[in-house]
């Protein structure tokens, strides 16, 4: 999967603002905590590549580049102008 290698790729060389941090992967996360994990993605610099991953796998769990499953993923074209720039 290009999407997975890409974020791989990535995250040798940066780590991510989630890193270590449980709510991202919790089952129930509080509504202020999706907000501020939001806040948090949208300032992340492989937000662009975990958008990708998240798009392309729908991962069933977890906290994705600002998205929460099960909602409905955006296309492409919702990205920022910046996850545009970086990819």
């Amino acid at each position: 999967m290009n999407a997975y290698r890409a974020l791989h790729d990535a995250l040798a060389d940066r780590q991510p603002l989630c890193a270590g941090d449980d709510r991202f992967i919790a089952d129930a996360p509080s509504t202020e905590d999706i907000a501020e994990m939001a806040g948090m993605c949208e300032l992340c610099s492989v937000r662009a590549r975990c958008l990708d991953y998240a798009l392309a796998a729908k991962p069933a769990a977890g906290f994705w580049a600002g998205i929460r499953p099960p909602r409905t993923y955006a296309p492409r074209a919702a990205r920022s102008a910046e996850d545009r720039r970086i990819a």
